[in-house]
C-alpha cells in the first residue's frame, strides 16, 4: 500500500472510530468555518415600535436583541463583497454557513382569526406584513458566489406551541404576547422568555416538546428549506442550541448529517451526526472589548487543541435596520480573517458540507491521524 493509500486507510478507520465516539481526525491544515444564525427572522419593523411597547408598559429595549430587524437586500450584497474579498491559498472565498428560519409568523391573520390558529408565511414567498421584503433572489446570488452555504436553524425560532397558549391565555404571560402581537412582534427574548426557543418551553425549568411535536417542526422547517433552496439541508443548528436525544435521532431520519453546537472540543459525533463545535466567539454589537484579539486567541487554541477553528457571529452583526452595526462588523470581520491568513497562511474555508464529504470520503488531504490518539487508530 502507499504512503497516501496508507494514511487514507487510517483516516478511514479513524471516521469509523469518529462515528463510535472516539475522536482521533484532526486537519491537515487548519480550516475555518463560519456560522450564523437567524437570517429570514424577522423581529422589531421599525425602531419607534420598542418606544410604543414601553409606553404601553413593556420593559424592552436595553439587550441589543430587542433591536433586531430583519437582513435588507443591501446588507447581504454587502456581506458578500466582504466575505468574496479575502480567500485561502486555493482561491476559495470565506463562507458563511448561513443557518435559516423557514417561516414566520403572519401576525396580522392571526390577530383577525383570534388567535385560533398558527399562521405563517415561508421566507421563499417573502414576509409577513408590515415587511416588504423578498430576499430569496439575494440569497440566491450569495449561495451562488460561494459566499454562502444555507443550512436550517428550524420552521420557528420560536415554539410556536408555547406561542399559542401564551396568546389564548388570560394570565400575565397572555398579556404580555398579546401585547407584542399587537405591535406585529412575534417575540422578543427579554419580554417573553417562555417561547423564544423552538423545542423547549422556558418556566421554572425547560421542557422539550415531544417526539410528535418536535417531528412536526422538524419536518416542515426541512419540507421548506427543500422547496427553498432545492435541496434537504446537510447541516442543522437548533434555536438556542435546544437539542435532546429524541431531536438528534429526528434530524437523522430527516437525512440531515450534522450539528452545529458550542464548545471546545474537537470533532465528535452525537447519534452519528457529525458535531461542529463552534469554538470562536465574533459578535461586534453584542459583546465589548477588542473582539477580533479574543477571537483569534480562540482559533490559534482550537488549532492547538486539532479542532476545526468554527466561527460564531449571528446575522444581528450584519443588519442595518435599527442595531446600525453592519458596517463595523463587516469591516472587524475582514480584519479577523486576514489575521487569521497571517496566523495560518495554508488555512482553507470550508463550508460544514465540505467537511462533511472529506470525512465521509476519508479525504487524507483534509484529515490526518492527532498524533495524541496515532496509537489508537493504528
Amino acid at each position: 500500500m502507499t504512503i497516501v493509500g496508507n494514511i487514507a486507510a487510517r483516516v478511514r478507520r479513524s471516521y469509523r472510530s469518529l462515528r463510535r465516539g472516539r475522536t482521533s481526525i484532526a486537519p491537515v491544515r487548519p480550516i475555518v468555518m463560519i456560522q450564523s444564525d437567524d437570517w429570514g427572522r424577522v423581529g422589531i419593523p421599525s425602531a419607534e415600535t420598542l418606544e410604543r411597547l414601553k409606553a404601553a408598559g413593556a420593559d424592552v429595549g436595553r439587550a441589543q436583541w430587542d433591536h433586531y430587524g430583519l437582513e435588507s437586500e443591501g446588507d447581504l450584497v454587502s456581506l458578500k463583497n466582504t466575505l468574496a474579498g479575502i480567500r485561502d491559498r486555493d482561491g476559495v472565498p470565506a463562507c458563511m454557513t448561513a443557518n435559516f428560519v423557514m417561516a414566520n409568523a403572519d401576525l396580522p391573520r392571526m390577530r383577525d382569526e383570534g388567535f385560533e390558529h398558527f399562521r405563517w408565511i415561508g421566507i421563499d414567498r417573502g414576509f409577513p406584513q408590515p415587511w416588504k421584503e423578498s430576499l430569496m433572489p439575494a440569497y440566491r446570488n450569495l449561495i451562488e458566489a460561494g459566499v454562502f452555504e444555507p443550512a436550517l436553524h428550524g420552521f420557528t425560532h420560536f415554539n410556536v406551541i408555547a406561542l399559542m397558549q401564551c396568546l389564548q391565555d388570560e394570565a400575565e404571560r397572555g398579556r404580555r404576547a398579546r401585547l407584542l402581537v399587537a405591535h406585529d412582534v412575534p417575540y422578543l427574548a427579554s419580554w417573553t422568555p417562555e417561547y423564544n426557543f423552538a423545542l423547549v418551553t422556558r418556566g421554572r425549568r425547560e421542557v422539550y416538546l415531544n417526539a410528535a411535536a418536535q417531528n412536526e417542526w422538524i419536518a416542515s422547517g426541512v419540507s421548506l428549506f427543500t422547496d427553498a433552496f432545492r435541496e434537504g439541508p446537510r447541516a442543522v443548528c437548533a434555536p438556542g442550541y435546544r437539542a435532546d436525544a429524541v431531536t438528534n435521532r429526528l434530524w437523522k431520519k430527516h437525512h440531515v448529517e450534522a450539528v452545529q453546537n458550542v464548545g471546545p472540543g474537537p470533532l465528535e459525533t452525537n447519534n452519528a451526526l457529525i458535531e461542529f463545535q463552534r469554538n470562536v466567539t465574533f459578535e461586534p454589537v453584542l459583546e465589548e472589548g477588542d473582539v477580533v484579539a479574543r477571537a483569534l486567541d480562540q482559533a490559534q487554541r482550537a488549532v492547538a487543541r486539532d479542532a476545526p477553528i468554527v466561527i460564531c457571529t449571528h446575522s444581528i452583526n450584519y443588519v442595518t435596520r435599527f442595531v446600525g452595526g453592519a458596517e463595523r462588523s463587516r469591516e472587524l470581520l475582514q480584519q479577523l480573517l486576514v489575521s487569521l491568513l497571517d496566523a495560518f497562511p495554508d488555512l482553507r474555508f470550508a463550508r460544514a458540507g465540505d467537511v462533511i464529504d472529506a470525512l465521509k470520503s476519508a479525504r487524507s488531504d483534509w484529515f490526518g491521524i492527532s498524533p495524541t490518539n496515532l496509537r489508537e487508530a493504528s
